[in-house]
């Protein structure tokens, strides 16, 4: 090999170095493609039917797959409840990544698509965050109510349910004590108390809202259950914001 062969070969292995991470491979699309076939088509049945008889024969022939393909993606039904959970944390976690529309926005771009203007940027983020997670259910009261029940009466989904529960009062209360400190919130109470009494407000406002008949949208029932909660937490005094 010449001086110039081998600084060829230098300058590749430099350019791989420098490459960016492989694009995720046809096999893996299909698989997260199959996946949410399968999910979508067990949310969709599950909206409909009482879960007991749903069967993973109906999911299947629903999402257009072979029966056994089904537990090469979840072990039970059971298990398209906790990803269900999952992929709600996972949104959340997406709106809170750097570079979403944050806290930081003393004004926001644009008017919220649910929620209030009241209160400062922190108060406002909390607010999406639960309009977000209503946005899922919104059209789902079926589902919500099955959701209510396997929670309460499911080990697996319980479990699942719970560690989503803990995940979004982490979220909660950091966002509250970060309100505290700006002067957005009363800091009399403390944040574990508030992310408790908060999340248990959303919860009410779900049951509530999945036990009604009337056609009154759960963006609603939020913005009117967390209205109340504003007038009884927010600072007293007016405090500005500082860069």
């Amino acid at each position: 090999m010449t001086s110039d062969d081998s600084e060829l070969e230098d300058d590749r292995g430099s350019d791989c170095q420098n490459e960016a991470p492989a694009p995720v491979s046809r096999r893996e699309r299909r698989r997260a493609e199959t996946r949410d076939r399968l999910f979508a088509a067990a949310v969709k049945l599950l909206s409909q039917h009482e879960f007991d008889s749903v069967t993973v024969e109906m999911i299947t022939e629903a999402a257009d797959v072979g029966k056994g393909t089904f537990f090469n993606y979840f072990s039970n039904k059971e298990a398209i409840v906790s990803y269900y959970f999952e992929a709600g944390i996972q949104m959340l976690a997406a709106t809170l990544a750097p570079g979403a529309a944050g806290p930081e926005e003393k004004e926001p771009a644009e008017p919220p698509k649910y929620g209030t203007s009241d209160g400062g940027p922190f108060w406002r983020k909390i607010i999406s965050i639960v309009h977000e997670s209503a946005e899922r259910r919104h059209k789902e009261k079926h589902f919500t109510r099955t959701l209510l029940s396997l929670s309460l009466t499911n080990p697996q989904v319980r479990a699942a349910n719970l560690e989503s529960r803990r995940r979004v009062l982490d979220i909660m209360r950091g966002l509250i004590v970060e309100a505290q400190e700006h002067g957005e919130l009363r800091s009399d109470v403390p944040a574990d108390a508030l992310a408790d009494f908060m999340f248990g407000t959303y919860l009410g406002a779900l049951y509530m809202w999945s036990q009604s008949e009337s056609d009154e949208r759960l963006h609603d029932v939020i913005d009117r259950a967390y209205a109340r909660i504003w007038s009884g937490i927010r600072h007293d005094e007016p405090v500005e914001l500082t860069s």
